[in-house]
């Protein structure tokens, strides 16, 4: 992967950028529909992967309890298979772990292979705790993924944001 992609947190400058790469995962039912004034308010929960000032990747974390969701996860198409993605959940994970959270949580409807070679595992509703399970909509198709967090020690380069629950 190239060194000029940069992994930060998200600028209110990058919800418009976050917004046009969400939109090809949303037409195809991978993510949720998010308007880009829910982007602009939320901007503070994002991380971007960034290149030539052209947003390429994205993902949301809210604090969900003692774990960290992320939502929203995306790499452009044309920058997939590159490392993005994985770059961005291991910048997770450290805030994860600097926050003091025991796991890294995902929905999905993807088949979760890139979940899996990421250290996820796939959790099925009757052994999750009920509030990880309100993350599973009815009829939506998605499949919860975890990974315990790896333990810290730097300080962080971003705060984990506040709890509440978006959904991917």
């Amino acid at each position: 992967m190239r060194e000029d992609v940069v992994v930060r947190p998200a600028l209110a400058t990058d919800a418009p950028g976050i917004a046009r790469l969400s939109e090809p995962f949303v037409a195809d039912d991978l993510l949720v529909a998010r308007s880009g004034t829910q982007f602009r308010n939320r901007i503070g929960d994002y991380l971007t992967a960034v290149h030539d000032s052209r947003v390429i990747g994205c993902v949301g974390l809210t604090r969900l309890g003692d774990d960290l969701l992320l939502y929203n996860l995306c790499v452009a198409a044309d920058r997939q298979g590159l490392g993005i993605g994985g770059r961005m959940v291991e910048r997770a994970d450290a805030l994860a772990a600097l926050g003091g959270c025991r796991f890294l949580l995902a929905a999905s409807k993807h088949s979760g292979r890139w979940f899996v070679r990421h250290g996820f595992t796939r959790t099925e509703p009757q052994h999750m705790p009920a509030v990880w399970a309100d993350l599973l909509p009815p009829g939506r198709g998605s499949h919860l993924y975890r990974r315990p967090v790896a333990p810290r020690t730097a300080p962080p380069a971003f705060t984990p944001p506040r709890q509440g629950a978006e959904r991917s």
